[in-house]
C-alpha cells in the first residue's frame, strides 16, 4: 500500500513538472528549477539589474526630454502642481501648446512629475535623483515579468529565461534610467496584465490601469484592449467582473480627460489620427520591433525542435495553456496598432510596454530547443542577450561620457553670470536645469528679442525640426554677431547629449564630431 502511495505521488509530481513544462515530462538535466532555486535566480537578476540601472547613473548629462520632466517636477516643489513656465523660462517643446495662460503643464499626465518631485524634496535635485525613482522602477520589471509569467504558463523556466532576457536587454535598460515616464509605464503595464493572468488578482488591474493612465494614457487603452478582447475569447466567465472593473477605472480617468479637453495634440501634429499616418507608421514600428525588440531568427528554434524530435523518432510537443501566449500576442498587436494610430511620432520609446512582454513571447519560443537538451536553450538566450549590445551597453556605464549639454553647462557655470541671457538654437531645457539662466530659444515658441542682445548665443550644429531651425533663421538675420566672439569648447556637437532610442544611442563619447562653438558678447 505505502509502495503504491509512493509511486501515485511519484506520478503527480512528474504529472506537475510537465504541466510546467508545457505537457511533457523532463528528467535530469532538462528538469525545471524548483520555486526556491527559480527565487534564488529571480533574486541574483534583480541584483545584477541593480546594477546596470544603476550604476555611473548621474554621469551622463539629462537631455531636453529628461530635462523638461525634471524642470516641472521642479516647480511642483514651489506651487505644488506641475508648470511649463516657472516666471523666468518656458519648459515647452511644443511651441507652448503644453500649457495655457495659467502656466499649468497638461501635455502628459502628472504622476512621474510628482513621483520625482517626491525625491527631490527627499534627495536634493541633481542627475542622479532625477533618474533615481525611474531606475528604482525599472529594477521591479524583470520581477513582475517572472510573475506574469508563471501566472501565464506555469513554466517556471520560461519565466527565468524572460526575466534574464529583459535584465540584458539593452532597449529596456536605456528606457528604463531615463528620467522621464517609460519605467513606470512598463511596470504598470505589467502589473495590470499579471493582475488580469493571475486570476485572483484580478482587482489589481483596475488601480493599475488607472495609475497607468496618469502616467502615459495611451497605455491605459492598449492594456484595456488587450485584455477585454482576450477575455471575449477565452475568459467568457470574467467579461462581467471586468466590464466593471473597466468602468470604474474610466470613471476614475474621466477628470483628467475633462480637464485637458483644451490641448490638441492634433493642432501640433495634424497628421494624428489620420488613416495616411496609421499607414505610414506601421513600416517604421516594424522595422524596430524586428531590429531590436524580436528577431526573427528566434522564430528558427521551433523548427530546429521539429526537425530534431522527427530524427529522434519522438513525438511532437504538447503545448499547453494556449490562453496565455493568445493574451501575449493579442497585447502585442493592439499595442502596435494602437501606437500606428495615436503617435505623433513613430518614437522608439512609445514601444517601451512591449519590451517586457516581447521577451517573454521570445523565452517561450525558444523554450523548445530545452528538449533537446537544457543547455542548447540556454547557449540560445545568451545568444539574443550577446547580440543586442549588452558589452556596448557595459563599456558606457563604466567609462566617462561626454556630450555637448555636459560641455556646455559646465562652460557656462565656470563663466556665466546669474543674470546673463543665453540664446540657443536646440538643447535649451538642460542650461535651464543646470544653469539656472535665463534661456532663449529651443523649441517653446516663445519670443525670440531677447536672443538678439543675448550674452551667450549657441548655434547647434544640427536641426531637430521646423522650430529650432527658425531660432537659428531669426538669429543669423536679427544679431549683431561682430559684438560677439567665438568660443570652440572641448565638447561634440552631436544633435542630443544622448537619445535613449537604440538606432541613435551613443555608447561612448563622440570624438570625430565638430566641437560645439559659444559666442560671447564682448562689444556693443
Amino acid at each position: 500500500m505505502q509502495r503504491s502511495r509512493r509511486r501515485s505521488g511519484s506520478k503527480q509530481r512528474r504529472a506537475a513538472r510537465a504541466a510546467e513544462n508545457g505537457g511533457r515530462e523532463t528528467t535530469g538535466v532538462a528538469s525545471v528549477p524548483n520555486r526556491n532555486v527559480s527565487r534564488a535566480i529571480v533574486a541574483g537578476l534583480v541584483v545584477v539589474s541593480a546594477f546596470l540601472l544603476l550604476w555611473n547613473l548621474g554621469d551622463q548629462r539629462l537631455w531636453d526630454d529628461e530635462a523638461q520632466t525634471a524642470l516641472i517636477s521642479q516647480t511642483i516643489l514651489d506651487h505644488g502642481l506641475p508648470l511649463g513656465h516657472d516666471g523666468v523660462n518656458s519648459f515647452s517643446q511644443e511651441a507652448g501648446a503644453e500649457f495655457g495662460a495659467d502656466h499649468v503643464y497638461k501635455w502628459h499626465p502628472w504622476l512621474p512629475f510628482y513621483l520625482l518631485a517626491a525625491f527631490f524634496r527627499l534627495f536634493g535635485v541633481s542627475t542622479f535623483t532625477a533618474r533615481l525613482p525611474f531606475a528604482l522602477l525599472g529594477i521591479g520589471c524583470p520581477v513582475l515579468v517572472y510573475f506574469l509569467a508563471t501566472a501565464l504558463l506555469a513554466r517556471r523556466r520560461v519565466a527565468i529565461a524572460a526575466a534574464t532576457l529583459l535584465v540584458f536587454s539593452v532597449p529596456f535598460l536605456l528606457l528604463a534610467k531615463q528620467c522621464r515616464y517609460y519605467s513606470p509605464a512598463m511596470l504598470l503595464s505589467l502589473l495590470g496584465l499579471y493582475g488580469y493572468a493571475s486570476g485572483k488578482h484580478r482587482s489589481v488591474l483596475a488601480p493599475a490601469s488607472v495609475l497607468l493612465f496618469y502616467t502615459q494614457n495611451i497605455y491605459f487603452l492598449t492594456l484595456w484592449l488587450a485584455v477585454l478582447i482576450h477575455a471575449a475569447l477565452w475568459k467568457h466567465e470574467w467579461r462581467k467582473e471586468l466590464l466593471l472593473l473597466f468602468t470604474a477605472a474610466a470613471a476614475l480617468c474621466a477628470p483628467w480627460v475633462i480637464y485637458t479637453l483644451g490641448v490638441s495634440y492634433r493642432q501640433a501634429y495634424p497628421g494624428v489620427l489620420t488613416w495616411a499616418q496609421f499607414l505610414r507608421f506601421l513600416g517604421p514600428y516594424a522595422s524596430q520591433i524586428r531590429a531590436y525588440l524580436f528577431s526573427p531568427f528566434v522564430l528558427l528554434a521551433p523548427a530546429v525542435v521539429m526537425v530534431v524530435r522527427v530524427l529522434r523518432k519522438q513525438a511532437p510537443i504538447h503545448r499547453g495553456q494556449w490562453n496565455g501566449v493568445v493574451l501575449l500576442v493579442i497585447y502585442v498587436v493592439v499595442s502596435y496598432l494602437v501606437l500606428c494610430s495615436f503617435s505623433v511620432l513613430p518614437f522608439f520609446r512609445y514601444l517601451g510596454p512591449m519590451i517586457p512582454v516581447l521577451c517573454l513571447l521570445t523565452a517561450l519560443v525558444l523554450e523548445g530547443l530545452a528538449s533537446i537538451h537544457t543547455l542548447v536553450f540556454a547557449a540560445a538566450v545568451a545568444w539574443v542577450i550577446l547580440s543586442g549590445n549588452i558589452g556596448r551597453y557595459l563599456h558606457e556605464i563604466t567609462h566617462d561620457f561626454r556630450g555637448p549639454i555636459r560641455g556646455i553647462t559646465d562652460y557656462l557655470q565656470r563663466n556665466a553670470k546669474p543674470s546673463d541671457v543665453v540664446a540657443i538654437t536646440y538643447g535649451d531645457l538642460p542650461i535651464k536645469f543646470y544653469n539656472h539662466l535665463r534661456v532663449v530659444g529651443g523649441l517653446t515658441g516663445e519670443d525670440l528679442t531677447p536672443g538678439r542682445s543675448a550674452d551667450w548665443i549657441i548655434m547647434r550644429k544640427h536641426v531637430t525640426c521646423v522650430k529650432d531651425l527658425k531660432v537659428g533663421k531669426y538669429l543669423h538675420h536679427n544679431v549683431d554677431w561682430k559684438s560677439y566672439t567665438p568660443i570652440t569648447i572641448d565638447a561634440p556637437d552631436t544633435i542630443f547629449e544622448n537619445r535613449e532610442d537604440p538606432a541613435v544611442h551613443l555608447f561612448e563619447s563622440n570624438t570625430t564630431e565638430d566641437k560645439v562653438v559659444i559666442l560671447k558678447r564682448t562689444g556693443g
